[in-house]
């Protein structure tokens, strides 16, 4: 069974030799050609082609995010195949497929600024269909707080983080732990203070100022 970059972030291919990405897209050219079988619809194959659709798609999603303005030919191969697996048999990989396409969503809205708005809520769409309990995953909720925030909704986006800090059950994953809580305190702060900044009341600055010194 072959399964690309499942573990992979946006900053994978900005790391990648020359000589990787050059065999990723032999791979790729196989791949396509075994299209032609129409593999997804064997039962025994269904899986693995799926997880290499998710994986080629995470994969030119991380070549777009490294360079936005020269990758629109990447943009467009990502969601080519993630919405491919989006149509998995396994659920797994559909929720799967749905968070990364919200995650790319995400990344475009920062440099579609016409479009940022649709986008945002095209993030939004797949991240509601990829979890029924985002507390649990928190790539899933890191991005979903970073579209939330720039839609205004801070309060949201602090409670969201909240939930997911104090969430234990994927804190026992201690890859996760290490890549995702720090990330989802420093963000919290950053949102605590700026909530405080417009607050009216003392009282009320007061305590989120203090919250987010905490989570420094």
């Amino acid at each position: 069974r072959v399964h690309l970059f499942q573990e992979w972030d946006y900053t994978s291919y900005a790391q990648m030799d020359d000589t990787l990405k050059g065999q990723i897209q032999l791979i790729e050219m196989r791949f396509s050609a075994f299209a032609l079988f129409d593999y997804r619809g064997v039962p025994k194959h269904a899986t693995d082609v799926a997880e290499i659709n998710r994986g080629l798609g995470r994969f030119y999603s991380s070549r777009f995010a490294g360079d936005p303005a020269n990758n629109a030919e990447a943009l467009q191969r990502a969601v080519v195949y993630l919405e491919e697996a989006t149509h998995a048999s396994d659920e797994r990989i559909q929720a799967l497929a749905h968070r990364d396409l919200g995650i790319l969503r995400g990344h475009q809205s920062a440099y579609n600024i016409q479009k940022a708005q649709r986008l945002r809520e095209m993030a939004e769409q797949h991240f509601r269909r990829a979890s029924s309990d985002p507390a649990n995953d928190p790539i899933l909720v890191l991005a979903w707080v970073w579209v939330k925030k720039r839609d205004g909704k801070l309060e949201q986006a602090a409670a969201d983080l909240s939930r997911l800090i104090e969430s234990e059950g994927w804190q026992r994953d201690q890859r996760l732990r290490d890549r995702c809580l720090h990330v989802a305190l420093f963000n919290r702060a950053c949102y605590r203070a700026l909530l405080g900044t417009g607050a009216e009341g003392e009282g009320t600055k007061g305590k989120l100022f203090e919250g987010a010194m905490q989570d420094l």
